[in-house]
Formats: structure tokens, sequence, C-alpha cells
């Protein structure tokens, strides 16, 4: 069964253009997702990193806003 709690960001490299990554909405901080998948194209993210995501306006799309949240998790700051 799929989990109804998960929803696709999308992340934007200028050397290979988008990918979406599964991530989890926190219940700590507006804004604030949990990755759920194992990303591809985009390096410095990683599997459980909190990231912030807002809806693109143009299109409607969650996409990847910055990194600037604190992983709980593993303690480090994705993208540093």
């Amino acid at each position: 069964m799929a989990n109804p709690n998960l929803c696709k960001i999308r992340f934007y490299d200028a050397d290979v253009g988008y990918e979406n990554l599964w991530a989890e909405k926190s219940a700590h901080q507006n804004h604030a997702y949990v990755i759920k998948s194992i990303p591809y194209f985009i390096y410095e993210i990683s599997v459980d990193d909190v990231v912030k995501a807002i809806t693109d306006e143009e299109d409607g799309v969650l996409s990847y806003a910055d990194a600037e949240f604190r992983d709980a998790v593993n303690c480090r700051y994705p993208g540093r």
C-alpha cells in the first residue's frame, strides 16, 4: 500500500535538469520536508535530510527552496 504522507519535491540542477524526490511533510516546521528517496542526479541531498520546499506559483509544483533546516536524525546541514 502506498504511503499517503509522501509527496514529490522537484529539484533543479543546471547540468542535468529536473529530478523529483519523494518526501514526507515535517510535523515540526512549516514548508519542511524529510527526503525519503535516494537522489540520482542531485548532489548534497540525502535520504532523511530536511529541506524547505514551496509550491511554484507558475505551475503549482512543490519545488525545493533551501536546505537550511537542521536534520535532527543525522545532525547535519545538507548542502554544506
